[in-house]
């Protein structure tokens, strides 16, 4: 499982991309947690998942070392802004999130796709083993858009997004 990944993840990242990765890394022990890491393309930035303890542990023990190149950062949270985009990321997944009444983004693991996704919310499951649902203009007839096991990009989290009937949750923008 942990080479398919591996493998998943380096057809879709270059050397020069930046990925998000939204929690529970791995469950291996520590050198194999730093092996897998230098063996990933792209700069990395973490957010802490409730199943990171090892990783966490690797992470410390790589500070400071050439192992630790390209590797970004280390948060429970984290909150970016892309082409005046700004979005929220978060292991968990929250209804209500900083800046969510002026479209910002929640995106977020955890879940393994098994949360049903709500047409009108800007709250989005990119963990490899979800599937998002993209709609129709009036927030219907789910179409399925999976990830099979690899990184999404952005651009395809914005096609997600586009495709949802934005509405705040007390009907006032």
């Amino acid at each position: 499982m942990n080479e398919a990944l591996i493998t998943n993840w380096n057809q879709r990242v270059k050397a020069g991309d930046i990925v998000y990765h939204l929690g529970d890394f791995s469950f291996s022990r520590k050198a194999d947690i730093v092996n897998q890491l230098e063996r990933l393309n792209g700069r990395k930035f973490f957010v802490r998942g409730n199943h990171d303890k090892e990783f966490a542990k690797a992470l410390k023990s790589i500070a400071g070392t050439s192992q630790a190149r390209g590797i970004d950062g280390f948060e429970w949270y984290h909150e970016l802004k892309i082409n005046k985009q700004r979005i929220v990321l978060f292991h968990f997944p929250i209804l209500a999130w900083h800046k969510a009444y002026g479209r910002s983004w929640h995106l977020h693991g955890h879940s393994h796709g098994k949360l049903p996704v709500n047409p009108h919310a800007l709250r989005m499951d990119v963990g490899v083993d979800a599937v998002a649902s993209l709609f129709s203009n009036n927030g219907t007839a789910p179409r399925p858009f999976t990830y099979n096991f690899k990184p999404i990009s952005l651009d395809e989290v914005a096609q997600v997004m586009a495709s949802r009937d934005f509405r705040v949750l007390d009907g006032q923008l």
